[in-house]
């Protein structure tokens, strides 16, 4: 074979050789990239105009490409912070998460629920004061009036009102307001008739007149005419006066006490009580409503 064929055939053999090399350092580095997770960088790209993925990922919630079968979330929440669901929260302040996810905090009527130190608390609305497990105002109710547990006294004759957190009295049909005392003038000898009219020492008063004597069907008491089969605070025989309910009034038939409550409550018991917020009364009388451990029924 001459020189020149020699140089020739050399030359070929080194194309192919430097071919052949050239390939197989490609098969791998195309073999090495895929062993070492390249197709990672598909991860969290945005889906489709028709939330499509390619194959073997799945459009998320937050129109995220993401691996089949892989729950997706937050990429990473801040230090002290929890996932629950889909969100990062911080369980110690977090009302819908208290403590441990799912936990969600109640406040009762005029509030707000608040998780603190990872308790579930309550926050009052602007007006109201946090009374053991109620919010109230404090200005005007009759059991609460101006502190927390002051309660306005009920008294014969009148209902207990609480007016920009003072104690006050609302007299009755039939009573008068003497001096913050409500007084029936007309059996009262010593306020007969009117605040200011007394009768003498031997009379008595009968409906509204001063007298000698109590007229047919009233029984002397202690001055005081009365027809005790009605009367709420001569019920039955003198001295005996109904109590009177909270939200209700004292009343006297045939002789016997009984209870007639204020529009809206109802009668559970002895008490007059509002079925529709009262959690010891919910919707029945008797009826309790259940709480879980550390949260107040409502």
């Amino acid at each position: 074979m001459s020189p020149r064929k020699d140089m020739a055939a050399s030359v070929r053999w080194l194309s192919g050789a430097i071919w052949l090399s050239a390939t197989l350092l490609l098969v791998a580095f195309v073999v090495q990239g895929c062993q070492s997770g390249l197709s990672a960088d598909f991860e969290n790209l945005s889906c489709g105009a028709r939330s499509e993925c390619l194959a073997g990922y799945s459009c998320d919630s937050s129109n995220r490409c993401v691996r089949s079968g892989v729950v997706s979330g937050p990429a990473a929440c801040g230090e002290g912070e929890t996932v629950c669901g889909e969100s990062c929260v911080v369980l110690s302040e977090n009302d819908q998460h208290c403590r441990a996810c799912g936990t969600q905090c109640t406040a009762p009527q005029n509030g707000s629920p608040v998780c603190v130190e990872s308790q579930c608390s309550f926050a009052c609305l602007g007006g109201f004061v946090p009374c053991g497990s109620a919010c109230l105002d404090l200005s005007a109710d009759v059991a609460n009036c101006g502190a927390c547990g002051r309660s306005c006294p009920a008294m014969p004759g009148g209902s207990p009102a609480c007016v920009e957190g003072e104690c006050q009295v609302s007299c009755e049909p039939g009573f008068d307001d003497c001096s913050g005392a409500c007084v029936d003038v007309s059996n009262d000898p010593a306020r007969c008739g009117g605040c200011s009219v007394s009768c003498a020492a031997a009379q008595v008063c009968d409906q509204g007149q001063c007298s000698g004597t109590c007229s047919e069907g009233r029984q002397n008491c202690g001055g005081s005419c009365m027809d005790i089969s009605v009367s709420p605070v001569n019920c039955g025989e003198c001295g005996m006066a109904c109590p009177k309910p909270i939200n209700g009034l004292a009343t006297c038939s045939s002789g016997a006490c009984g209870v007639a409550c204020n529009s809206g409550y109802e009668l559970c018991g002895t008490a007059c009580v509002k079925l529709s917020d009262d959690h010891n009364n919910c919707g029945l009388c008797g009826k309790v409503c259940d709480a879980p451990a550390n949260a107040t029924p409502t």
